[in-house]
């Protein structure tokens, strides 16, 4: 609409200065030349770095709450951009390869990880799960069912760590949270790239928690089961350490339930990509079923009739829909952590939610206002428990402590009873 209210003022107001020859229409040239050309330096020449120290000057801190108050939102966004495009973070990372096709060299971070472990066939499977707008729900009020997350209960109750989760995002931003999953990075130090951090500083090599498990021998994955080119993270991923990227395009349309694939369909994914590998594996998970928005018929096409109103919890049909979804999640759980334990493979599960839902109603009406997610790492060797209430960017670090101790010949079995009855 905007650009054909401009062609339209541009063909039939008549105009306030009259250009009858060629060379008339220089000067506007000149100026759009001179215009363009500045900003060119701003965003990607020479001027760059200058033009940063200018936009500092003024103290935006990427505190968006500070920023807003102080510059307006308007100057906020454009400041945003400019420093975003600019800005550069103040670490060490590796520079590009200088021939085509070599991989860079990544430090290692400090670990035994692998000493004890004759060969990389014994290296455990792990599998980190970001879920999507998990929390424990019930949390937020004692009325709601509690045997909702019945195989999360069990997991966590024999995971290694457990714990509520600190995450960089609310409502929405989830390459937020998976950055600093991948990277260890907490998001101050990151500037004006925590808003989006793979705009720029995954546009290269960047070292991830994945690079260091390539080193020791793992073949290292991501299943994400959206579109591949959203967020840009089919080509993304690659330089965050991911030999391989599997998408929505390997899912089959009745792996669908409500508008994305469901945990279950995905859990299944994981198990098969398990089972046909056999070198040792790291597959980093981005589920998707949880994700809004919430609209009242979310799931007829799933076949999922509305309850009536008077059975909606806590009088809202967003949190009615959100725990539909949440049976799937745990039902994905339970299945992991029982193929996980049938297997002679040493394995790991590391469980964590990537932000709280954005269901504002019941956050309402209940007054909860707590912004932590909860997570654990379970495995099926050997047994060491400890709550640890901790931030998402630690949590590489735990999957490596993990994995280090209590290693026995034994794993642990899944009591079916408990998790069933």
């Amino acid at each position: 609409m905007g650009a054909i209210a401009i062609g339209g003022s541009i063909y039939f107001e008549k105009p306030f200065i009259e250009r009858n020859a060629t060379a008339d229409f220089f000067p506007t040239l000149a100026f759009f030349g001179v215009t363009l050309g500045v900003i060119y330096m701003i965003v990607k020449g020479p001027f760059q770095n200058e033009f940063k120290r200018i936009l500092l000057s003024f103290g935006p801190t990427a505190d968006v709450k500070e920023n807003v108050t102080q510059l307006g939102l308007v100057v906020c966004l454009i400041f945003y951009f400019f420093l975003a495009g600019t800005d550069k973070i103040e670490l060490e990372q590796p520079k590009r390869a200088k021939k085509p096709g070599k991989t860079p060299s990544f430090p290692l971070a400090t670990t035994s990880f692998h000493k004890d472990r004759k060969s990389k066939r014994e290296l455990p499977n792990i599998v980190a799960i970001q879920a999507e707008s998990f929390f424990d729900v019930r949390f937020m009020h004692p009325d709601l069912d509690s045997s909702i997350l019945r195989h999360y209960d069990h997991a966590k109750r024999n995971s290694t760590y457990f714990g509520r989760l600190n995450v960089p995002a609310w409502g929405a931003y989830t390459m937020r949270t998976e950055f600093a999953f991948l990277s260890g990075l907490p998001e101050d130090v990151l500037g004006h790239h925590k808003f989006n951090p793979y705009l720029q500083l995954a546009s290269a090599p960047f070292w991830t928690i994945a690079h260091n498990l390539k080193a020791l021998g793992y073949r290292t994955v991501c299943i994400h089961p959206f579109a591949g080119t959203f967020f840009n993270r089919k080509k993304i991923f690659p330089n965050l350490g991911f030999d391989k990227f599997i998408d929505m395009a390997e899912f089959e349309k009745e792996d669908q339930f409500g508008p994305y694939i469901s945990d279950i369909a995905l859990g299944k994914k994981v198990i098969e990509t398990l089972t046909t590998e056999d070198e040792p594996l790291f597959i980093f998970v981005i589920t998707m079923e949880n994700h809004g928005a919430w609209p009242l018929d979310r799931l007829t096409k799933s076949g999922i009739e509305m309850p009536p109103k008077q059975s909606w919890p806590l009088g809202c049909y967003s949190l009615s829909h959100y725990l539909t979804h949440m049976k799937n999640t745990d039902q994905m759980i339970g299945n992991l952590t029982q193929h996980m334990s049938a297997t002679k493979k040493d394995s790991i599960l590391c469980f964590y939610g990537d932000h709280m839902p954005n269901l504002q109603n019941a956050f309402r009406k209940t007054g909860y206002t707590d912004h932590k997610t909860d997570y654990f790492i379970w495995k099926n060797y050997g047994f060491r428990s400890r709550e640890f209430d901790t931030s998402v960017d630690t949590l590489g670090r735990l999957i490596l402590d993990a994995g280090l101790n209590d290693r026995k010949d034994t794993h642990t079995e899944i009591n079916n009873e408990a998790i069933t009855g």
